[in-house]
């Protein structure tokens, strides 16, 4: 019988403690026994530190340069990190993250000598002692260590700055959903510096110095301010304002010099191409019979789920449990069976799929039609494309949040996969969304489209994974931003546990994990509909009746239907983390992906599995009890 329910630990500082460092604790020498590789390791550093000062001797006036320090592999470790002794942060600023394993400092005609000093100090030879266990140990210095640590030093260039060409970012932006924009991302901005102070003068210098050139361009550049509180840091937005009578290669050469400019700054970080959203490549079936659907109980109290697409269509039955709707793209020309089909999901999933997985009691919906299924008419709505659309959707949040919304069904992605070595903007601008809001997004993990699908999943493991490995578009179905978003759950799908074929396996469309900086995402999955031309999960049309339908956006409404539940049924505002805890917590590994060949394969698909369902989590045996821990981490 579920009779204990799950119980939240208040005063948790009681129960965790946090150990007493080591204060003596050991230091790593990356070139143990290489004493000789070790001299021509510094060497060659001390090489290239040189010729980073001959770049920077070459422009007196700016007298900076970005680097990259690249590290050992088994040197990423944050103990590890040369930052101590050869890049002390007073001397040598710490900038951010390139790729993985990479720090970008700053440097600077005063702090390379620095740095070349701390580097001479790494001694050649290593002294030997005796650890606890008698055995003769390397004793190096922490100046061997960070000096080992590094692989190498190199210089930020024009390819690290831009990935595209002037040809295909004219042809990109005349998409009218990319609002004509250039991404350029700094590697400073003027509001981190302090008037006074002189570490940072050079690159303050810089700054100014590419601000003022870039006005004196001979070009009809736009500066686009974004809204007042996303004004990144680092961050600026550029347009070039489009002359009809200019033909298709002048266009390209006006672009081709304003890229070039931007690539040769040392103040420019990167420029990116802006993204396209997306509503998701799903698709449906063939229509069924008309359907009825059950009535909300007038003396019941029903979650709400915020549902951004597409809009969903004013349907007799279904229309009883809309909350509220902002129809803020009021076209007739709109097409709303994919905001439609979720609404279907999230009220009557349970009536329409015979499953137990279904059974999650139905929600209400508050309508945010926010996304133009007109691409020519995008951009009269959102001028600035992107950013734009995240404006709107900030502000009608707060209308959506007085129905009784707090989770968000958001099934819309970009055209891009997430970045091995950065985290992107849009995720960043959604992750502070939902904290000042204080909601939590559900989004999709992303489809393949159909020249990108993988075939059904095996039922024999070394198969699944012989196909996996023979997929010819390999890297090409990597889950899409901004699904790396931190604050927010993803949903990737698997097969109705009905199908004949691979039942609760990763769907033939689902896209596949890791997550930026190989970080866990999708955080679990859901029924998704089967990628076939029977796809086995029921909901509802424009027209009233049933229709079967497939993709990772029709999984994230189940997912969401579930949290929304989840925290109506908490007393009291739970924190988001604990409904994401104990979502990920209660989930459940499909049994075929619990094989031991499929482990390492299997949570980049479904992460910690299918959720179980809200009064499942919020309750248990008598043989059994959760306790939630809530605690924050001090950094250092």
């Amino acid at each position: 019988m579920p009779n204990n329910p799950v119980q939240v630990v208040l005063n948790t500082s009681d129960f965790i403690v946090r150990p007493e460092q080591n204060p003596g604790g050991s230091i790593k020498d990356f070139f143990a026994g290489r004493d000789t590789e070790f001299a021509a390791h510094k060497g060659r550093l001390l090489d290239e530190l040189g010729q980073i000062h001959q770049q920077i001797k070459k422009q007196p006036d700016v007298g900076l340069e970005y680097a990259h320090v690249v590290l050992q592999s088994d040197a990423w470790a944050k103990s590890h990190r040369p930052v101590e002794r050869v890049f002390p942060p007073d001397e040598v600023p710490l900038i951010g993250g390139g790729g993985l394993g990479e720090l970008i400092i700053e440097l600077t005609a005063e702090n390379i000598p620095v740095v070349e000093k701390a580097i001479q100090k790494a001694e050649d030879i290593v002294i030997y002692g005796v650890n606890k266990k008698g055995e003769e140990v390397p004793k190096p210095t922490r100046y061997r260590s960070e000096v080992g640590a590094i692989q190498t030093v190199r210089s930020h260039q024009a390819i690290d700055r831009r990935a595209f060409s002037a040809e295909e970012a004219v042809l990109w932006l005349q998409d009218p959903r990319t609002g004509g924009l250039y991404i350029v991302e700094t590697f400073a901005d003027l509001r981190e510096f302090d008037e006074e102070e002189s570490r940072r003068s050079r690159a303050r210098a810089a700054l100014k110095r590419f601000l003022a050139e870039l006005t004196q361009l001979d070009l009809p550049i736009e500066k686009l301010e974004p809204p007042p509180r996303w004004q990144a840091s680092r961050l600026m937005f550029l347009r070039l304002r489009e002359s009809s009578h200019l033909a298709r290669p002048e266009r390209v050469a006006q672009h081709q010099r304003l890229l070039e400019f931007l690539e040769q700054q040392p103040a420019v970080r990167r420029v990116l191409l802006p993204p396209l959203i997306e509503a998701g490549h799903v698709y449906h079936g063939a229509l069924g019979e008309p359907v009825v659907l059950m009535a909300p109980n007038t003396s019941a109290r029903y979650p709400v789920i915020g549902i951004i697409d597409t809009g969903v269509s004013p349907v007799s039955g279904l229309e009883n449990w809309c909350a509220g709707r902002t129809d803020f793209v009021g076209s007739t020309n709109q097409d709303r069976r994919h905001g439609t089909f979720i609404a279907g999901l999230t009220v009557a999933a349970s009536q329409l799929n015979a499953h137990a997985l279904f059974s999650e009691y139905p929600c209400k919906f508050f309508d945010l039609a926010l996304y133009p299924t007109e691409t020519a008419a995008f951009q009269s709505f959102y001028p600035k494309g992107f950013l734009d659309f995240l404006q709107q959707l900030d502000v009608e949040l707060g209308t959506a949040k007085a129905a009784g919304a707090r989770i968000f069904n958001m099934s819309l992605s970009l055209e891009r996969q997430v970045s091995d070595d950065s985290y992107g903007f849009f995720a960043s601008i959604i992750d502070e969304i939902a904290d000042t809001h204080d909601v939590l997004f559900v989004l999709p993990s992303g489809n393949l489209t159909s020249r990108l699908l993988r075939g059904e999943w095996p039922d024999d493991p070394n198969n699944a994974l012989r196909m996996l490995a023979e997929y010819r578009h390999a890297g090409k179905d990597r889950i899409l931003q901004p699904a790396e978003s931190v604050r927010a759950v993803v949903a990737g799908a698997v097969n109705p546990p009905s199908c004949a074929v691979a039942p609760l396996r990763p769907a033939t469309y689902t896209r596949r994990g890791p997550s930026a900086a190989l970080g866990t995402k999708p955080d679990v999955a859901h029924v998704g509909g089967r990628g076939s031309p029977q796809h086995e999960l029921i909901s509802i049309d424009t027209s009233g009746r049933s229709i079967d339908g497939c993709g990772t956006s029709y999984s994230a409404p189940l997912v969401a239907k579930i949290l929304a539940n989840l925290n109506a049924q908490i007393e009291g505002n739970a924190d988001r983390e604990t409904l994401i805890a104990l979502l990920a917590h209660h989930a459940i590994t499909p049994q075929d992906l619990t094989k031991k060949e499929l482990q390492r394969v299997a949570r980049d698909f479904v992460g910690f599995g299918v959720p179980s369902t809200s009064s499942q989590m919020l309750e248990t045996d008598d043989h059994s009890i959760t306790l939630v821990f809530r605690g924050a981490l001090a950094g250092r």
